[in-house]
């Protein structure tokens, strides 16, 4: 069996192609963060107000002792996937009681496995004692 130049050709260029596509989810992946932390460094600077009316009320508080607080916003999600089974083409060679031989072909049913994966984000901001926000930080594998 020879590899022809075409065969070549074709697989480069399915391999540039699916290098472009990758290329792309991760430009629009960075544009996301980007815009996420936009909308974030936007609230530095403004009132505890502005805040909650940009994100809602958070999910929790807490005081400081300076008089300032940290006020918290979290998102979690899990999903699941799997769980169904699969058809795949199953061969089994059948010896008879004489010598020999036959092969039996079929179907046969696999299961595939349930997985989950949380998707979850924790933003926190930090409110001055003058209720100005003065920065934020964001952790989590869905944040933007």
């Amino acid at each position: 069996m020879s590899i022809r130049g075409e065969d070549i050709m074709r697989s480069l260029l399915v391999l540039i192609l699916l290098l472009a596509l990758s290329a792309c989810g991760l430009a629009r992946i960075k544009e996301q963060k980007e815009q996420f932390a936009r909308l974030n460094d936007q609230l530095v600077g403004k009132t505890y107000d502005d805040l909650l009316k940009t994100r809602g009320v958070p999910i929790r508080e807490a005081s400081l002792s300076t008089g300032g607080k940290v006020v918290v916003y979290e998102k979690s999600e899990t999903t699941m996937s799997g769980g169904g089974s699969l058809t795949v083409p199953s061969s089994a060679y059948v010896a008879n009681p004489y010598g020999g031989g036959t092969w039996v072909h079929g179907t046969q049913q696999r299961a595939l496995p349930v997985r989950s994966h949380t998707w979850s984000c924790a933003l926190t901001f930090i409110i001055s004692p003058a209720s100005v926000v003065e920065s934020w930080k964001a952790e989590g594998n869905a944040c933007y």
